[in-house]
């Protein structure tokens, strides 16, 4: 699939990234090399999940995201992320991941991380 309809995808599902953020996030995640694990703090409804998720399809890796879904007022729960998530042929798979919980109470052993996305309200911080 072609950058600018993974993009179109990923828009259309609400969220506070713009668009050149998950552009960003999209190029970023294929210059990871194949194999890696990609793995997201805080999924909100899915947008740059999805973004995320076509990448990892790309570039044959894994993609965790954790999430403490339905913890406020306005997010959704994790059956909202996983119909998002399906609107675009894309469910929990083997390489797709959705784990329910506090990323800071609830440790992962996650191996072979290749990219950490935290979202923070107004900022992304990733690490590589």
């Amino acid at each position: 699939m072609i950058e600018r309809e993974v993009i179109a995808k990923a828009m259309d599902i609400p969220g506070a990234t713009f668009p050149i953020e998950v552009t960003y996030l999209y190029r970023l995640a294929l210059q990871a090399p194949r194999g890696t694990t990609f793995v997201e703090l805080g999924s909100y409804k899915g947008r740059t999940l999805t973004a995320l998720a076509y990448a990892a399809q790309e570039r044959q890796a894994k993609l965790v995201s954790i999430d403490n879904y339905g913890y406020e007022e306005d997010s959704c729960s994790l059956l909202e992320v996983q119909q998002n998530l399906a609107k675009n042929d894309l469910g929990e798979t083997d390489y797709i991941r959705l784990i329910e919980g506090d990323s800071r109470q609830r440790p992962v052993e996650i191996a072979n991380v290749g990219l950490w996305i935290a979202a923070i309200p107004r900022h992304i911080l990733m690490l590589r």
